[in-house]
C-alpha cells in the first residue's frame, strides 16, 4: 500500500462486510497511517493545513510544511478510526476498539525527524480505546480497570498481553500486569 498511493480508508469496505461473521471475533486492521511521504497518506479533502511539503527530499522543505502534511494525516487518521466505530457500534455487539500507533514520529524535535531515531519525543505513541455501550454493560469490572488506568504508564507491549488477558487465554505465558484491562500493580 506504501508505493501504489491506496488510502487506508479502502479497508473500510471489506471490514463492514466481514463483522458479525463470529462470536468472539477478533479483527486487525493495519494501516499506512501517518508514515513518510505524509503526502500519500490522505486525499485533497484531507488537507486542512497548508502549506504542504511537495518534495520527499527533508532538507529542502520547510519545517512548516513537514508538520501540516504530518497534521493532515491526523485529520485522515481521525476520519478512519470514526469509521471504524461507527460501523462497529452498528453491530450492537459488546465491542471494543483499540488503535494504537506502532511508534511516536520526530517533527524537527533535537534536529530529528520521522522515527528511525531514538528521541524522548517519539516515545510516547498514539493509543485509541472505545467500547461499546454492550460492553460496557457486559464487562463493568473491565471498564473499571480501564479507567483506573488510563493516566498510568504502558510500553507498547501492552496490546499483546491485553488481548490475552481480555480473552481470558489459559495455559499460556503472558504478564497480566501489562494488561490495560487488569488492574496495574504499582511498585
Amino acid at each position: 500500500m506504501s508505493f501504489n498511493k491506496a488510502l487506508d480508508e479502502e479497508m473500510l469496505i471489506p471490514f463492514d462486510s466481514i463483522l458479525n461473521l463470529q462470536k468472539n471475533q477478533f479483527t486487525t486492521l493495519h494501516m499506512t497511517g501517518s508514515h513518510w511521504w505524509y503526502e500519500n497518506r490522505y486525499s485533497a479533502k484531507f488537507r486542512k493545513f497548508k502549506p504542504v511539503t511537495d518534495s520527499k527530499h527533508i532538507p529542502s522543505l520547510e519545517k512548516e510544511e513537514i508538520i501540516n502534511s504530518y497534521d493532515n494525516t491526523l485529520v485522515y487518521l481521525d476520519f478512519f478510526i470514526n469509521q471504524v466505530i461507527e460501523s462497529v457500534k452498528k453491530t450492537n455487539n459488546n465491542s471494543l476498539v483499540v488503535y494504537v500507533s506502532d511508534h511516536g514520529e520526530l517533527l524537527g524535535e533535537n534536529g530529528k525527524w520521522l522515527h528511525a531515531q531514538e528521541d524522548e519525543a517519539s516515545k510516547n505513541p498514539a493509543m485509541i480505546l472505545w467500547y461499546s455501550d454492550e460492553f460496557k454493560t457486559a464487562y463493568p469490572e473491565i471498564v473499571a480497570a480501564l479507567k483506573e488506568n488510563q493516566f498510568k504508564f504502558f510500553s507498547t507491549d501492552f496490546f499483546y498481553h491485553s488481548i490475552l488477558d481480555l480473552y481470558k487465554v489459559q495455559n499460556f505465558d503472558y504478564q497480566k500486569e501489562k494488561s490495560v484491562f487488569s488492574l496495574k500493580n504499582e511498585d
